[in-house]
């Protein structure tokens, strides 16, 4: 007896119901440590409001050898006088993904058992949910804008990018340009058009294109270097002109940017200017080697009352960091609810033994540092629904495709990164390899 249509959607239901989360985090080994480390929680709020996150920043400072002076100091308004509260009003990003299966194959999975009709099913949904994880990942350690790297070269058949980006092209994707990093319709080249990728080649670091984005024909301007490049379903939304907020996930980039960054628009609904315990701390590594950058950075949020329990670094710098030393000082460590295991290498600091672990989707020359172990402020996904839902709130669980003999599916994540304390993480920039 063939499989019964609706008992398969059923058992669809059930288990992505019951088992979308461990999907997300344990269906492959893929994982970055960093998203491994955000923990995922359900949220309330969401549909049609922002997520709230209570925070506290700044301290009582009313204290000192002089009574009145102090006491005057804790009965005032100024800063200082008391522990200062906000909050952090998030809003919800979407991330979208679909299943397709040809007709072909389900109708050959309906003539045979449930089992295997909900085998091909899930096949083809776990890849597309994997393919959604793959995106926040990369987020992860972005800064929202979602600019997947800037131009190093372009030719008429190419371009070529930094090895650090690199492993964010797939051949089959639509990419877009833009003049600046945060993606607005000023900065947009040719009116947000969009050039396919045909080929990536990972050791000369170059994306092949379907057509020449050096060409002037026709008005057009010619894609350059230092052009940021987005993918085009990230940078399309953009050509409403909005100008005030990022369209994906919050990263750590955007948490973590340093007490000088001066808020044209506040994050998230505060104003972070020249406030660490806002915005995080940032560590300039010029001149410096990987483990003395890494041991100072470490060294510096001690001093501000953070141990930090890890630091994510790239893989290139992490490499140079473990070149010829010591490898009793690699060490395996556990991230994360479901205690993910990655290989750190061990550098001593004020903090203690502290791991170093690559990420594949931090930048050359970038790391995070910080209280990674603290529940209370360290970075978290939340999201409403389901981590990854179906979309079928009009009772359609799959649609026939209107262009091919094929049905579809539709996914979608409505969630963000929320860091409540960035004051007990910091960001390091402009590492160089001697």
């Amino acid at each position: 007896m063939g499989a019964n249509r609706s008992d398969v959607l059923s058992q669809l239901r059930e288990h992505y119901a019951t088992s979308i989360v461990e999907i997300f985090y344990k269906a492959d080994k893929s994982i970055n440590p960093v998203l491994a480390e955000m923990e995922a929680s359900s949220a309330a709020d969401g549909m049609g409001r922002k997520y709230i996150t209570p925070i506290q920043y700044g301290t009582n400072s009313a204290a000192g050898a002089d009574f009145t002076i102090a006491q005057n100091k804790a009965l005032g308004s100024s800063i200082g006088s008391r522990a200062q509260y906000s909050r952090w009003e998030t809003d919800p990003q979407e991330i979208h993904g679909f299943a397709v299966w040809e007709r072909k194959a389900l109708d050959a999975a309906m003539g045979k058992s449930s089992g295997e009709m909900f085998n091909v099913m899930t096949t083809e949904m776990d890849s597309a949910i994997l393919n959604m994880r793959n995106l926040w990942a990369q987020h992860s350690t972005g800064d929202g804008w979602g600019a997947k790297g800037q131009i190093v070269s372009a030719t008429s058949t190419y371009i070529t990018v930094s090895k650090s980006y690199i492993n964010r092209f797939q051949r089959g994707q639509d990419l877009s340009v833009c003049l600046g990093a945060s993606g607005q319709l000023a900065q947009l080249k040719n009116s947000g058009e969009t050039i396919a990728v045909t080929g990536v080649n990972p050791n000369s670091c170059r994306v092949y294109l379907a057509s020449d984005c050096t060409s002037t024909a026709n008005g057009r301007t010619a894609w350059a270097t230092n052009d940021y490049i987005f993918f085009a379903a990230d940078c399309q939304d953009r050509l409403s002109g909005s100008t005030t907020a990022q369209i994906l996930p919050h990263g750590l980039k955007g948490w973590i940017a340093g007490p000088s960054v001066v808020d044209s628009v506040a994050w998230d609904g505060v104003t972070r200017n020249n406030q660490w315990q806002l915005a995080g701390h940032e560590f300039d590594c010029t001149g410096l080697e990987p483990e003395d950058a890494f041991i100072g950075a470490i060294n510096n949020l001690f001093m501000f009352g953070t141990k930090a329990n890890v630091l994510y670094c790239s893989p290139f710098d992490w490499t140079a960091l473990t070149a010829g030393k010591d490898k009793s000082k690699i060490v395996q460590i556990a991230v994360g609810k479901y205690e993910m295991g990655f290989t750190g290498f061990s550098v001593n600091t004020l903090a203690g033994a502290v791991p170093v672990v690559p990420d594949a989707y931090i930048p050359q020359g970038e790391f995070n540092t910080g209280a990674f172990d603290d529940q209370k402020v360290k970075p978290k996904l939340i999201y409403t629904g389901d981590l990854v839902n179906i979309d079928n709130r009009d009772g359609l669980d799959f649609r026939a495709s209107t262009t091919s003999a094929s049905y579809i599916m539709r996914l979608y994540s409505f969630g963000n990164i929320v860091t409540p304390g960035p004051g007990k993480f910091l960001r390091g920039y402009a590492l160089s390899l001697s």
